[in-house]
């Protein structure tokens, strides 16, 4: 492991990879962090390419085989690890505030999908009116 400075190359190209990227600053644990998915990814991506390669009969790993894992790893969700699990778990089993709602709940049986209005044309309100005019009363000019 080459290292210049105390810091291993690795860690030197994951900050430079920041830097490139307008990180200038970031959490103590971040470089660990990303060093950590790297192996993560790193090591289910070579175990893919290893299955690869033992179906297709070849003795080593070539970069098919490890494109093909890749190809693989895009369209299959792997298992989460437990630790992420228990955090999920511990986050899920959390009991939710009590919200007061300002709007209440309309009772049984209301559907709020039906419409409550109706709708009538102008033209019905005056086929109305000239139904229910008297006869007494003259009809109403029209405008020329």
């Amino acid at each position: 492991m080459s290292q210049t400075q105390g810091k291993p190359r690795t860690v030197e190209a994951l900050e430079d990879l920041l830097k490139d990227l307008g990180v200038e600053e970031q959490e103590q644990g971040v470089v660990q962090l990303l060093l950590e998915y790297a192996h993560m990814f790193s090591r289910v991506l070579l175990q893919n390419a290893t299955i690869a390669s033992d179906i297709a009969g070849n003795s080593v790993i070539t970069a098919s085989d490890v494109r093909i894992a890749r190809t693989l790893s895009e369209h299959v969700v792997e298992r989460m690890p437990n630790s992420l699990l228990n955090i999920i778990e511990e986050v899920n089993s959390r009991k939710l505030n009590a919200q007061e709602s300002s709007n209440p709940m309309p009772p049984e049986g209301v559907l709020m999908v039906e419409p409550n209005y109706c709708v009538k044309p102008s033209s019905f309100a005056k086929r109305t009116r000239e139904k229910t005019r008297q006869p007494s009363e003259p009809a109403p000019k029209k405008p020329a």
